[in-house]
């Protein structure tokens, strides 16, 4: 090869011997061959096909975007609050509609058998009160006669006790019999009239000539007490004695 045709560089030949330029060691020249995989060295990385060049870099690795868990996460809360909202629905439709059916099951306030309450025993209380008032009245008129007979003790008031236990216990069985006859009356005005009744039936049984005791004007007092409950109850109505 002339001079300044090619690169200068040692040339290895089948000995092992390097000499400049292109000649073997026959003196004669040859072309340049490029050592087969680089020679003993093997290929500089390369991104070309002959190995040449910088090293590529190493592939990026894109991380989870955010804005899609977000995401996710937004439309997970808005199906659940849908769920929730649709269930509760539903309970208070239920609970609407068993309200509805107990209401349509229960009587009627213009039947005074069909309940206890006070709004729907009207009628019937009027009719208690219509038919004890007379014996209310009554018995008015006999206590008051026996009390004016004097102070507990007193001859006349003694000479008189008989008569009037015997009236009051007649009276007690009569009321008791009224009572009787009219159980759909509201519960406090069964209860107030029986306890008037009892505390009578008492204070006729334990009453004895002489001194008043202590227990005597205990019954005879708690009985003026039971009493009040009929009569506010009548007077109320309008049915009062």
């Amino acid at each position: 090869m002339p001079s300044g045709s090619g690169p200068n560089l040692a040339v290895p030949d089948t000995t092992g011997a390097v000499y400049p330029g292109c000649m073997t060691a026959g003196g004669k020249t040859q072309a340049y061959v490029p050592p087969p995989n680089g020679g003993p060295y093997g290929p500089p990385p390369g991104p070309g096909s002959s190995g040449y060049g910088p090293p590529a870099p190493p592939p990026v690795l894109q991380p989870p975007r955010p804005a899609r868990l977000r995401t996710a996460l937004a439309a997970a809360g808005i199906i659940l609050a849908v769920v929730l909202a649709a269930s509760a629905l539903v309970v208070a439709l239920t609970t609407r509609s068993s309200s509805n059916d107990s209401n349509s099951a229960a009587p009627s306030a213009g039947d005074p058998t069909a309940s206890s309450s006070p709004a729907s025993t009207e009628q019937a209380d009027r009719a208690l009160c219509a038919a004890i008032g007379p014996l209310m009245s009554e018995y008015s008129t006999t206590a008051k006669a026996w009390f004016a007979l004097g102070q507990p003790g007193t001859p006349a008031r003694d000479a008189a006790l008989p008569k009037f236990i015997d009236d009051t216990e007649s009276w007690v069985r009569r009321a008791d019999a009224v009572l009787a006859e009219h159980p759909n009356v509201q519960p406090r005005f069964e209860r107030t009239l029986q306890r008037y009744l009892d505390d009578l039936w008492l204070f006729a049984n334990n009453i004895e000539p002489g001194p008043e005791r202590t227990y005597d004007g205990a019954a005879w007092t708690d009985g003026l007490v039971a009493f009040g409950g009929p009569q506010s109850i009548c007077d109320a109505l309008g049915a009062g004695w």
